[in-house]
């Protein structure tokens, strides 16, 4: 086909998307509550995906595969309760609430050395003490909430125990909360209430203040997740408290609107993202406001999935029959997810389990080695490599290829080859082909990719469906592969099209 021609078919099926996969490596598992316990529920998982913080009936709990549910305990109260919400980046501090019948709630800090530790609300001015924490982040030494006072929510920052600071609109009058905070950097994500305007998504950090972050057309926003680096955050937007539609932003690139990529659903919220800001889970719903919610899955190689559909796609089983995931957080790599079940919509009854799947046997790794590098320079200034992430074992069927240094918004589509070539200026790009042989190209609706303002494309290949001129095929043990990016380019020469350089895999 023709590249002009194909992107021309690109633009109209951008919003379609599907897994394309048929894999065995995804696993699925479900897990009761501790001991004699009724019912469980999973919050936060830590950065490389070995503990998982949550409460079992109404104790908090820190849990790993070697040492089971550690209970957390609770703080001083005549009726105790607690409840985890978010782990460290290394899995070492649990932060929460503990519910308190002298105030309400009462935030909390754990670690094995000093056991629970309260945290201190901004003021106690109306009688009351209510703080609860969210977030932990920046190698964990911020944590992140709200305080509760003279009926308002304050959004809060602890340093210390004994060390609250609202980052909030001066004069500590308005509502505002806090929902993350980057593992590495000290870059804390929420939501303020702005005068004359709205609840609007902020970004705040020490010495630098308050960020907000509207796209154009809303007047409501609130920032749920941010990337490890702190550089990239998602959010959701509307227009008053109509209907929710969840982007990504950072400085460099702008707005990006995640298309739901399921036929009329509509976005709700984000809960979870990988550490770099290229993956995610959440919830959507078709129908009525009022329509239980279904669980998404989003990276930029798949599009936007249902996350129930892509597990079974990629061989997990089992899963609970009639029943709803709720994804609540992601490894940093993207390969971890833990959850709850909810009721299924002719099943109101609750299940009392959280639940942990993994994409993939073993953690994303690059694989395969570059070559024809560097590519021809593009319009951006840039010259793009094409990276091979996953599995070199086919039966894993575990591939990803992913593009930088784009222009944003143009359209490209891999190629693929068992063999090597060098042509220049191929069909009259400003790059060079560095395939040969028989290229294939992955040019169905739910190939053909987007860089978006983010200038990255990223594809997830099924190795039993390679494109190849006279038809797909299946790679096989031992057999080594060529891939290669081909995209729109809008440059000064006249050409309408660029080449990122090649990797080559050895598969086993």
């Amino acid at each position: 086909m023709h590249f002009q021609r194909l992107l021309i078919t690109a633009i109209a099926v951008q919003g379609l998307s599907s897994t394309g996969l048929c894999a065995s490596q995804a696993t699925f598992q479900l897990f009761t509550p501790a001991g004699t316990d009724n019912s469980v529920k999973a919050a936060d998982i830590s950065a490389d995906g070995s503990v998982v913080v949550g409460t079992s009936d109404s104790e908090a709990f820190r849990w790993t595969a070697a040492g089971g549910y550690q209970r957390l305990g609770w703080l001083p109260d005549p009726n105790p309760t607690s409840f985890a919400n978010a782990v460290s980046a290394d899995g070492s501090i649990v932060v929460g609430s503990c519910n308190s019948t002298l105030h309400v709630a009462e935030a909390f800090r754990w670690d094995a050395v000093n056991g629970m530790v309260h945290l201190e609300p901004i003021s106690y001015a109306s009688g009351l003490g209510l703080s609860v924490a969210n977030a932990i982040g920046n190698n964990g030494s911020m944590i992140g909430g709200y305080s509760y006072d003279i009926n308002i929510d304050q959004p809060t920052v602890w340093t210390t125990p004994t060390t609250p600071q609202y980052i909030g609109e001066p004069g500590t009058t308005f509502t505002g909360g806090v929902f993350d905070i980057a593992d590495s950097a000290p870059v804390v994500v929420g939501y303020n209430e702005v005068p004359g305007i709205n609840f609007v998504g902020s970004t705040w950090t020490p010495g630098l203040g308050l960020t907000y972050v509207l796209p154009a057309g809303f007047d409501r926003s609130f920032l749920e997740r941010v990337s490890s680096d702190g550089s990239t955050v998602f959010g959701r937007a509307s227009v008053g408290q109509g209907e929710s539609f969840t982007f990504r932003w950072n400085a460099n690139h702008g707005y990006e609107m995640l298309p739901t990529g399921i036929p009329t659903a509509q976005l709700r919220t984000i809960s979870a993202i990988d550490g770099e800001g290229t993956s995610g889970v959440g919830q959507y719903r078709v129908g009525p406001y009022n329509t239980p919610s279904q669980a998404f899955y989003w990276s930029e190689a798949t599009g936007l999935v249902h996350l129930r559909d892509y597990l079974f796609s990629r061989g997990a089983t089992p899963f609970v029959p009639n029943e709803r995931l709720q994804p609540l957080a992601m490894s940093a790599d993207g390969n971890v997810i833990i959850g709850n079940i909810l009721p299924g919509i002719a099943s109101p009854s609750p299940h009392p389990y959280w639940f942990m799947a993994r994409l993939s046997p073993t953690d994303p790794q690059p694989i395969g080695a570059g070559y024809c590098g560097p590519s021809a320079q593009n319009s951006v200034g840039q010259s793009p490599t094409l990276q091979a992430i996953g599995s070199v074992h086919v039966a894993d069927n575990d591939l990803r290829l992913a593009a930088e240094g784009l222009p944003a918004n143009v359209f490209g589509i891999v190629l693929a080859s068992q063999t090597q070539a060098s042509v220049p200026n191929f069909a009259g790009s400003l790059g060079t082909l560095c395939l040969g042989g028989s290229v294939g190209r992955f040019n169905r609706h739910d190939q053909i990719r987007h860089s978006g303002p983010f200038e990255r494309i990223a594809l997830q290949v099924n190795l039993s469906d390679i494109a190849q001129p006279l038809g797909s095929t299946a790679i096989q043990p031992g057999q080594t592969w060529n891939f290669q990016l081909w995209y729109r380019d809008r440059t000064t020469s006249g050409s309408v099209s660029n080449l990122t350089s090649a990797t080559s895999i050895t598969f086993q």
